[in-house]
């Protein structure tokens, strides 16, 4: 069905799904402002546990009610366990990428089915500001995107029959970016950090860079954990996030940085704040990836186009077209295979084409950064002999890990004429 403003529903809703914590954030096509430049964009709100402060963790854990068998969640489940000694049940988001059931309660289940409540009591939290069937498209980010993760999100969110139109899936670099373009333009221009500290014993460096140079524009995301000691004094931990800050060379870079997480609450971190302020914006908050998965759904909703054209490449994405020139259709073609921004788990693609002269095949990876392109030759030893334009090639590409490309060949042989060897040749690439 065709989307008009008379069958468009009002609301998009972000979900960051974390390993301990989880929070929701939502945004309105009518919530406009008006930035630098005449410029629009959104702003989007989150959940809070108390009206006017920033706690907008939920926990991630369930627990199944003695009396009504009922499952509880979140702060729910947190008071019941207190209040009875029963123990929670996690991992449950884990379990189900895993595929295997979760004990729980003295009994075996379904974690697709606790993530689905999980979620369902996630959006009954949000239900005075956001009815579930005014929600027009819902994504759920998580931080880092893998094999299955996005079959086993939709599964969970398909079981609820949720009214809404679109589902969308990403992970963190992803609805940092989404959150990023929503900024001013110096922030869209120069690209922005992100350090999250939750106070545990490790802190997250995030950069968002936009290289100008390249047509289209490119902006990249990469995350990179470092060891931090909780325990620490002030002073030392001071010290040390400064010594991180400075490491990364980052001085004439970015527009603005981002602290996320409890951990950085205090006054602990004065000289790595007046080092970080040095020509960029700072700002300090919890909920900066639920709100980026907001607007994620309101970008792919169609509601708004952040605009500019920038491309962009997480740390996990293709930052190259892959193809070759191959005889397709009875004429020497280009066969493109794989673009540029797919993520390298859905990285695939299987072609049949014609195999001109030689034995080999030369795989054109062309970046959209601006670097130099490459080329991976697949030789196909002991191919049988046969005239040119007279072998038929099943080619098929697969990353198996990110960074590294691999390629599979398979001779079809031609017909009756010249049969099948069933050879099969294989090389990998480290990007």
């Amino acid at each position: 069905m065709k989307v008009t403003a008379a069958t468009a529903k009002p609301y998009m809703v972000g979900i960051d799904l974390g390993r301990e914590t989880c929070q929701v954030s939502w945004v309105s096509r009518s919530q406009k402002r008006t930035m630098t430049g005449r410029r629009i964009g959104y702003e989007p709100e989150t959940y809070t546990r108390t009206p006017g402060r920033e706690l907008c963790d939920i926990p991630v854990c369930m627990l199944r009610e003695r009396e009504s068998g009922r499952w509880l969640c979140g702060e729910e489940a947190l008071r019941c366990a207190s209040q009875t000694g029963q123990a929670l049940t996690r991992g449950f988001y884990e379990a189900a990428l895993e595929g295997r059931m979760l004990a729980a309660g003295g009994e075996e289940v379904n974690p697709s089915m606790l993530l689905s409540l999980y979620f369902r009591s996630c959006l009954q939290l949000i239900r005075r500001q956001v009815s579930p069937d005014q929600v027009d498209t819902l994504c759920v980010c998580v931080p880092v995107m893998e094999p299955g993760t996005e079959e086993v999100l939709r599964r969970a969110l398909e079981r609820l029959e949720l009214p809404v139109r679109g589902l969308v899936f990403k992970d963190h670099a992803g609805a940092f970016f989404d959150y990023v373009m929503n900024q001013n333009e110096e922030m869209r221009r120069k690209g922005a950090l992100l350090l999250e500290y939750r106070g545990g014993e490790a802190l997250t460096l995030g950069r968002l860079g936009v290289n100008h140079r390249t047509n289209p524009v490119t902006a990249f995301a990469s995350f990179e954990t470092r060891p931090f000691r909780r325990q620490a004094s002030p002073a030392e931990k001071d010290a040390a996030l400064l010594g991180i800050l400075r490491e990364a060379g980052i001085q004439d870079r970015y527009a603005a940085a981002f602290l996320i997480g409890d951990g950085f609450a205090g006054r602990w971190m004065q000289e790595s704040l007046r080092f970080l302020g040095q020509g960029r914006r700072l700002f300090q908050g919890n909920s900066l990836f639920s709100r980026g998965a907001a607007l994620s759904a309101l970008y792919a909703s169609g509601a708004f186009a952040p605009g500019d054209g920038i491309f962009f490449l997480s740390g996990g994405s293709l930052t190259f077209n892959v193809g070759l020139t191959a005889f397709s259709g009875g004429k020497e073609t280009y066969v493109p295979l794989l673009d540029a921004g797919t993520p390298w788990y859905e990285a695939r693609a299987e072609e049949e084409f014609i195999l001109g002269e030689g034995t080999g095949l030369d795989l054109a990876l062309t970046p959209v950064d601006g670097s130099p392109g490459r080329i991976l030759r697949l030789e196909l030893e002991d191919l049988p002999e046969r005239p040119p334009r007279t072998t038929r090639i099943r080619l098929t590409l697969s990353m198996p890990e990110a960074g590294t490309l691999t390629a599979e060949a398979e001779d079809l042989g031609f017909g009756t004429i010249f049969p099948a060897s069933g050879r099969i040749w294989k090389e990998s690439m480290k990007l």
